[in-house]
């Protein structure tokens, strides 16, 4: 169970969040976890038994806080930047520019370390942090304008399968029409289609978020070197258009 001591004034999403639990996670390795895929900017440290955070509700300046949360929290935890071990980031997709800032920060602090880099898919991330009762989800993620992302996920007893990777679209394609899917993230702002998955609700993902996934993942031997932390791009991502 997840128990919390919090000092964050008057606004539920902004200031530090000190996390005491996960206790079948590894407590001997220190990480930094970096979540800027979306409006939120998120850091966490996680140091033997003690987790530490910072979200912020930022929406388009993660570039100008970023260092500066980074900063204030490894004072906050006595950390060094070189004691990290792991650094996992929201690698996408998401934000075109968050996604990418959240990898540069994440290559910088894994160099300086010597430490390894665990990029994390944030559709998964999204999942884990709405958690859903059923056992096939669709997450859907907003790019812009009518464009959002829809990944699908299958419950299986080991965890979540991806069994509809990451694409780009522009209405509910076909074939996940009439199925036994729900909906879960960005609601779609398209017109309703008979068959349409019913939404299930949003979430905000943290860096919490991203470092229970990314433990998991270093646990399992799946971890990279820092030239090999990139963000995740799909097709058709990007805000650019040829003239």
């Amino acid at each position: 169970m997840l128990n919390e001591r919090r000092n964050v004034g008057n606004d539920p999403v902004y200031g530090f969040v000190q996390v005491e639990g996960f206790d079948n996670i590894s407590s001997m390795t220190t990480m930094l976890a970096i979540e800027t895929s979306g409006a939120l900017c998120s850091l966490a440290i996680w140091r033997d038994q003690e987790r530490f955070e910072d979200t912020r509700n930022v929406d388009r300046m993660h570039n100008q806080v970023v260092l500066e949360m980074l900063d204030a929290l490894t004072r906050r935890a006595q950390v060094a930047p070189q004691d990290f071990e792991v650094v996992g980031f929201g690698a996408g997709p998401g934000s075109f520019t968050g996604v990418r800032i959240a990898a540069t920060v994440a290559q910088s602090v894994a160099l300086a370390a010597s430490a390894v880099a665990v990029p994390v898919s944030s559709s998964l991330a999204l999942l884990t942090a709405v958690k859903p009762s059923e056992d096939k989800v669709l997450v859907t993620t907003r790019s812009r304008g009518d464009a959002y992302y829809i990944a699908g996920y299958s419950r299986q007893d080991t965890g979540w399968e991806l069994v509809v990777p990451d694409a780009l679209h522009g209405s509910w394609p076909t074939e996940l029409l009439h199925h036994d899917w729900i909906c879960v993230g960005d609601r779609p702002s398209w017109e309703a289609v008979g068959g349409a998955p019913p939404w299930r609700g949003a979430g905000n993902v943290n860096a919490s978020h991203i470092a229970e996934l990314a433990m998991v993942e270093f646990e399992s031997g799946r971890a990279c070197g820092p030239a090999e932390a990139l963000p995740r791009y799909v097709g058709g991502d990007t805000p650019w258009r040829p003239v």
